[in-house]
This record gives C-alpha cells, structure tokens and sequence, in this order.
C-alpha cells in the first residue's frame, strides 16, 4: 500500500478551502503534530481571496503546493477555482478574457503550476465509505450523467478520477443540469449544501468544503447517509473570519472535529 492510500484502519485529516491562506499550513502541521493522522487531505480551493494581489496569489498556491510536495503525505483535491484555472477555456463558466484583463499572467500561471503538478492533485478519494470531493455528489447528478447506483466510496471516487482524464468527463464533472421539475443537478464542484442535504449519492458518507461553516459539523441525510463540512477558514470582505478554523478527523469509523485544545467526536460508524 502506498503513503497515499489509506485502509480502514488508518486517519486522515481533513481541511477546508485555504483561499490564499498559506498561514494556516503550520497550523494544519501542528495538528498533524497533535494527532498524527495518516495522511492529510485537503478539500480544493487554494486561490482567490479578497483583495489578493496576482502576485500573492500566484506565491500562495506556489506555497501549497511545495508544502504538499515536501510533506509528503498530502492529497489536494480540485476545487472549483482551480478546475477554471486547469481548463482555462473548457471552463463553462469561467471567462479567461475578463480574468487576463484583471490579472494579466496569473491564469497561465496557475495553469502551468496545475498541469505540472497533477500527480499531487484529484477529484475524489475515500476512506471506508466516505468518500470527499471538493463540494458534494448527489444522486440527482450520478442518475442524470448515467453513474451506476450503489457504489462503494472508493469506486466512485475511482470514476469520478477518472472522467477527469477525458475532455467529455471533465464537461459532465463540471455541469450544472435542470431537472424535468426545474430543480438544479450540480456537479461535485458547484453543488450548494442545501441540494446536497436533500438528494446525497445514496449509502455512502462525504466530507466537503465549499460552503463556509462557522465550525466543522455533520447532518445526517434522509437515507441516514452522513454529510460533513469543513470550510471553516473562509473572511468574508472585510476580512472577518467566517469559522473556528476547526478541522476533520476521520480515525477508522469515527469522525472528529478537532481544534488545537480539544478533539470533538461528530460521528461514530
């Protein structure tokens, strides 16, 4: 088994979208200090905060990524920022033009940065049957884009990987579908908390950024499936922080909140 494959029996912890915040990585090294969790994971969204320079946000992803590199132990998911900056034009919903006259180089930048450093990112990965991608995956979307029912955590995150390797499966990864009823199917990068609540991808648990939380928290869905969220180190425009800074522990079957002091069980299997 490699470094970056867990078993059951192993830990992994689990942070929420950085937006630039390079100064939260000692902390994330602190509680891996404190907790010593096999591998860390963290949940996409490394760039793009307020009122970030192109400069700054070019070194702070940089920073993330040889921070990653040098640990060791570090899966970084694909968020949706980054996914604009990977597919640059086949982005649907991302206007290159408009950006490059913002920030001249950064687009080509990040992208360079992104397509060099693949190895180090994925859509999806799993431990037991959680499985974590960037936002969420409901079965509204699987059903609608022909995702088989019933998969294990792993060998839907396998798939979901997998179509990223194909110019049809990233269309389908980043799509956002209207129902027969004129209800949005998100993809696992646009989803919000509240359609991934009402229609989660059935028997299997997720962790996801995405949606700021004041604190690391996990409802339980309709079908008993459990769905966690960890954004918690999101500033909002004036620079107030949004969450505690709490982070996810996932030790076998038990998942943690967990904060410099104290170590919180959420959810035991």
């Amino acid at each position: 088994m490699s470094k970056t494959e867990l078993s059951d029996s192993q830990s992994v912890l689990i942070v929420g979208d950085l937006h630039t915040k390079v100064g939260v990585l000692p902390l994330i090294d602190e509680f891996c200090e404190k907790y010593s969790p096999s591998r860390v994971l963290l949940v996409g969204d490394y760039l793009d905060d307020f009122y970030v320079s192109e400069d700054d946000n070019v070194r702070a992803f940089e920073a993330v990524v040889e921070w990653a590199k040098n640990r060791g132990d570090v899966t970084l998911l694909y968020g949706n920022h980054e996914l604009a900056y990977y597919l640059e034009d086949e982005y649907d919903i991302f206007d290159c033009d408009e950006l490059a006259e913002l920030w001249p180089e950064m687009p080509n930048d990040v992208n360079s940065l992104l397509h060099a450093n693949a190895s180090v990112f994925k859509v999806a990965d799993s431990q037991g049957d959680w499985i974590f991608t960037h936002a969420g995956i409901s079965q509204s979307w699987t059903d609608a884009i022909g995702i088989k029912k019933g998969q294990t955590a792993q060998s839907l995150a396998t798939e979901l990987n997998g179509m990223f390797m194909s110019a049809e499966g990233r269309e389908e990864l980043q799509s956002v579908l209207v129902s027969a009823q004129g209800h949005s199917i998100s993809g696992p990068f646009a989803i919000s908390s509240s359609e991934l609540l009402l229609h989660p991808y059935i028997g299997i648990n997720q962790a996801v950024g995405h949606t700021p939380v004041r604190t690391c928290e996990c409802t339980v869905a309709d079908d008993d499936d459990k769905i966690a969220f960890c954004d918690t180190l999101g500033l909002d425009m004036f620079g107030n922080n949004l969450g505690d800074k709490s982070m996810l522990l996932l030790e076998g079957d038990v998942l943690y909140k967990i904060v410099v002091d104290r170590k919180e069980e959420l959810y035991h299997g």
